[in-house]
């Protein structure tokens, strides 16, 4: 499987919520990364990620992909 894009920033966001609000469970976090995610001027960076992955992902698996 491919990982969409807001995956990948969730990696580069998760430790920086974790470190402002240490006692966040799941939840708690989902919710500051979606809210993050929403503003994010970085979205394209993150969308190349993603479009590189699942291009992997259609050339090891030989499949098509429907958006």
């Amino acid at each position: 499987m491919y990982r969409p894009a807001f995956l990948y920033f969730c990696n580069d966001e998760r430790p920086k919520v974790k470190a402002a609000h240490p006692s966040y469970r799941v939840g708690e976090m989902a919710k500051v990364l979606g809210s993050r995610w929403k503003t994010c001027s970085n979205k394209p960076k993150y969308e190349a990620l993603a479009a590189k992955d699942k291009a992997r992902y259609k050339k090891v698996n030989k499949i098509h992909i429907v958006k």
